[in-house]
This record gives structure tokens, sequence and C-alpha cells, in this order.
């Protein structure tokens, strides 16, 4: 599909294979030079959802990209990327929206209507796709003033410039607080090895993997709203669930039995701290018991994480010319002052400049093509 005029930006759609998740990502790196500023972040969420899936595809949906008028698409990543976002296939929750603008200054509120419109469009024959599988279900939230609606779809990370763009041309319900990102361009301080430890309290810890049944653990701890469905896509995805870290407490070795390999999983206790890599690569959903808290079992948590993360990046994801340029990155609430101080120091550093918001969408609300002089 592909919608244009003779003079503007036209507007593709296709959808989500090997072949266009990564011509896609080949195009974004190519137009972003490795380079991120406040009016032009680079999109971490959408960079990191591709990479993920040029190995081993497990998402279903449409990639939408701007590229000038005239470009040809075959052209491949010299072509003149605009903008791009991807519209994923989630059965039985709200759509999920990664939208991106390379420069919002640069593109006109009627280019910018048309894609937000098209972004509809598809999310819509998502839904389609949805009911003729059989498989429906649309998430509910309540909006900022308290009321309900079902949502068309849920628009992730997106920075302040398009947020602000955005008005007026969608309508929102649920949004969330705004986030920092914070960047890894190095390998972290302090990762820990593999092999159990005792503590200065002489208490014993293995890390471990994420399990089915941390999903209880994981949700008592969490600011965050985790859905089971989220969960268990967490656990099963092969290319997701790699990067995962738990801490377990163990029983203490006695003396003449030192340790020397990882406890069989299947006797291990409950989770006592974790990080999760989310399936756009951002580390998040930290967590520790309150029982264990400031013992650093969270910091071990994310380094091994991230480092996991970059090692995968440097020497196994695709293309690697530019997979292995990529910081390794998470959003965190600015108002975090323990978790801003445990990422500050591991290696991560605050990207200055802009924030980045979640927020749910009930559709379209401007005909901006009617409206003349924009």
């Amino acid at each position: 599909m592909t919608t244009t005029t003779a003079t503007e930006p036209r507007i593709t759609v296709t959808p989500i294979s090997p072949e266009t998740v990564t011509h896609l990502l080949q195009q974004i790196q190519s137009t972003t030079h490795h380079r991120s500023t406040p009016d032009s972040p680079r999109p971490a969420s959408l960079i990191g959802l591709l990479t993920l899936n040029v190995q081993n595809l497990t998402e279903r949906g449409y990639i939408l990209r701007i590229t000038e008028a005239g470009a040809d698409e075959a052209d491949g990543p010299p072509t003149t990327l605009l903008g791009a976002c991807l519209v994923l296939d989630k059965p039985g929750a709200h759509t999920p929206v990664h939208p991106w603008i390379h420069s919002v200054a640069t593109l006109s509120r009627r280019v910018l209507g048309r894609f937000v419109r098209e972004i509809g469009r598809v999310v819509e024959r998502v839904k389609v796709d949805q009911e003729t599988r059989g498989v429906v279900g649309v998430a509910e939230r309540k909006d900022e003033a308290g009321g309900g609606g079902k949502e068309t779809c849920f628009f992730y990370a997106v920075p302040t410039p398009l947020f602000t763009a955005l008005e007026g041309l969608v309508e929102r319900t649920f949004a969330g607080v705004p986030y920092d990102t914070w960047l890894m361009k190095d390998d972290p301080v302090d990762v820990p090895g593999e092999e159990p430890w005792t503590d200065a309290n002489g208490d014993t810890f293995v890390m471990d993997v994420l399990r089915e049944q941390d999903y209880e653990q994981v949700l008592s701890a969490s600011t965050i709203r985790l859905s089971e469905i989220y969960f268990n896509y967490l656990l099963k995805t092969p290319n997701v669930h790699a990067f995962h870290s738990v801490v377990r407490q163990i029983p203490s070795p006695s003396s003449s039995s030192p340790i020397s390999s990882t406890p069989d999983p299947s006797t291990l206790p409950p989770a006592v701290s974790w990080c999760i890599n989310h399936g756009d690569m951002s580390v998040g959903l930290v967590g520790t018991l309150p029982t264990h808290r400031k013992r650093g079992l969270a910091r071990r948590c994310v380094a091994r994480t991230t480092s996991l993360q970059r090692r995968f990046l440097a020497t196994e994801a695709e293309p690697r010319a530019l997979a292995s340029e990529n910081p390794t990155f998470a959003y965190i609430d600015p108002t975090n002052v323990g978790s801003r101080a445990m990422m500050g120091g591991i290696g991560y550093v605050r990207f200055e400049g802009v924030a980045f918001h979640w927020f749910g969408v009930r559709g379209v609300v401007v005909d901006v093509e009617m409206e003349e002089g924009r």
C-alpha cells in the first residue's frame, strides 16, 4: 500500500518479514548515522525490536515508512527515510504501535496527519486479522479524567517532540509518566559470574533465568502493570528470554562442600531479585524483595543482563556492522532516585533533553487533508 501526492513524501505499508525488518533497520541506521539529539532522538525501542527479529522473527504485524517524494523503495539504505512505525499484532491485548519521526520540525502537520491516519487504518486491519483468526481482545484503561473506554492502540516510547506534535491529531486515553532514557555504550562495571556466591551476611545466592513460577513474585514488587500475557511473552520468546537475570537465595553450603556448580533449577526457591529484558531490548522491571534490599542484588541483575545484551549485539546480532554500535538502554522514571543512582553506578548515562511517553489512543480525530495552509 502506498499513499502520496506528486510532491509530498510517500507512505508505504508492508507486512513484517525477515526482509522488511532487515531493510528498515538498515534504513534507520543509515538515516540516523548512529547519532541522537534531543530534536531527533534515535528510536532505541524500534531498533531493539527490529534487531531481535532479524534472526528469529517472532512478531506479526506491519511496517509503515515515510520516504521522500520520488524515492525508490528498492534503493535500500540510501533511500531518504523520514519516519517509520511498527504496528504489532498482539492477540488478546491492545495493538502496540512504535512510531518514529526523524525530525518532527521538518515534517508538515499535513504529512504527519496522513501518517497517523495510515497507522489507524493498519491498526484496524490488525483487529480484522485477529477476528479472522478467532482471537479478539482490546485492553481497557482509564484515561486521566477517570473515565473508561476501549483503546484502538497503545503508543510506545514516543519522544517529547513527537508527543507534542500529535496533540489534536489523536484522541488520547491513558497517558503514563514520561520516562528518561539511559544509555550504556561500554561494557558495564562489576559484571557478576555465573557461580553461586555468599555475601557478607553469610547468605548464599545463585543467578538464574526467569521461570513461570516467578510471575506473582515479580508482579508483587512491580510498579508497572504486568499482564500474564506479556509475562508469558517474556518467558517463552527465545530471543527475549535469553537476557533475563534472576537471583535466588539457596541454602548455605557446608564448609566441607564448597559451591562448584549451579544447583538443580527445579529445587530453586522463589526469586529475591530480578531484571527483565523487554521485547525492545530495554532493561526494565528491576525489583528486589523488601527483605533483600540494600545488598546489591538488583545491581548484579542489571549488570548481567546488560552484559548479555552487549555480547549479543557485538557477536550475534545482524546486520553485524550496525548492531555492534547500538547501545543498550533503559527507561527510568526521573523521580526514581534509587534506580538513577544504581544505573549510573553500573555505567549507564542519561540522555539529556528529551523524555519518552507511553499512551493509549482511541483514534484519529482530525482530517488534516481538509485543512488549508498547513
